[in-house]
């Protein structure tokens, strides 16, 4: 019986094992990734912070991207280049320059979870009131600190009201 087990446990390994060099080197059981951020102060200042699950993935997608390998889409004679990236949840609009650098975003997305320090501070200030719909808006320019805030439309039986967040939590 432990042979038996050790015997499948040493087969999925191999299996395992077999699969993840065939997708890095390009082999026909999947093409070969490879993520570089080429926009480092991008990532630098949209991570370290509690953020929402669907940011993360756009964040990464948008400064990896290579504008110069977009055969159809690239050609040297423009200076300004959009790219809109989408998940379900959420959409990036990224601008490049002619050399592919990452020069602005503006990012919005649904949020299912939002951060603990804004659901603490509208529990605060707005006890009884409910989050009806929530978006997180980030914009980013090259240079500069990005702005991120929250739009929110809370709700408290058939009132409504609508309120602007930042990441920190403050309510304006």
């Amino acid at each position: 019986m432990k042979y038996t087990k050790f015997m499948l446990v040493a087969i999925a390994l191999m299996l395992t094992n077999s699969l993840i060099s065939s997708a890095q080197t390009g082999a026909p059981g999947g093409p070969a990734v490879n993520l570089q951020a080429t926009s480092y102060k991008f990532i630098k200042t949209v991570n370290g912070k509690e953020e929402a699950q669907p940011v993360h993935p756009l964040t990464i997608t948008s400064a990896a991207y290579d504008l110069k390998t977009a055969v159809n889409y690239y050609e040297d004679e423009y200076d300004n280049y959009f790219v809109c990236f989408a998940i379900p949840d959420g959409e990036t609009l990224a601008a490049y320059d002619k050399s592919g650098k990452l020069i602005r975003t503006a990012e919005r997305y649904e949020l299912e979870l939002l951060p603990t320090s804004l659901t603490a501070a509208i529990a605060k200030k707005y006890p009884g009131w409910v989050i009806a719909k929530d978006v997180y808006l980030i914009t980013y320019i090259k240079d500069r600190d990005n702005e991120s805030k929250y739009r929110l439309v809370l709700e408290n039986g058939t009132k409504r009201i609508k309120v602007k967040a930042n990441d920190n939590g403050d309510l304006f």
